[in-house]
């Protein structure tokens, strides 16, 4: 499977529970997208799954 990187530039302030969130919501879809989000991260907050 081909992977990529999903940039988005204007999550300037986001708290790291609301990056958990968002990131729960990519895992909910990614089947049905035909993708694995193996990551998310914002500013100065990394997760990988659910850790920080």
């Amino acid at each position: 499977m081909p992977e990529f990187m999903d940039v988005h530039t204007s999550m300037q302030g986001v708290t790291p529970e609301a990056l958990h969130e968002a990131h729960d919501a990519d895992l909910a879809i990614q089947r049905e997208e035909g993708v694995n989000f193996k990551h998310a991260w914002a500013e100065r907050c990394f997760a990988a799954g659910h850790g920080v």
